[in-house]
């Protein structure tokens, strides 16, 4: 399977099920470290499990670049309108997973598809 072959919607449902997993211990402050990720982070492990987009430089992982924000390519496959996954019009998840919210809170904002977390269709 490829990326093509997954709706916006298909791949937030995986990125909702792969918080949910237990599989993946939560950070804070960037995408992903050798102690575990944060909600985007884990975004772009599942986005990984179809295209390579991780490299460590100088003990310092980055996706597509990036080590603090989703990158671009991703955010556009599980179709967000930022790569903050700004909601709401002052709050994103990750303020909210920065600020404390658990994998699972993170998970039923996405599933509750809140004002203007989505790109218009």
């Amino acid at each position: 399977m490829t990326t093509k072959d997954l709706t916006p919607k298909q791949a937030r449902a995986e990125w909702v099920a792969a918080l949910r997993s237990g599989e993946y211990k939560q950070i804070r402050g960037q995408l992903v470290d050798d102690t575990g990720f944060c909600c985007l982070g884990v975004a772009c492990e599942v986005y990984m499990r179809y295209h390579p987009l991780k490299v460590k430089v100088e003990g310092f992982y980055f996706y597509a670049g990036e080590s603090m924000e989703l990158p671009s390519i991703v955010m556009k496959w599980l179709g967000l309108r930022t790569p903050a996954g700004s909601y709401g019009g002052n709050t994103s998840i990750t303020f909210d997973n920065d600020g404390g919210k658990t994998f699972d809170e993170i998970a039923n904002i996405i599933d509750s598809e809140p004002y203007g977390f989505l790109q218009e269709a």
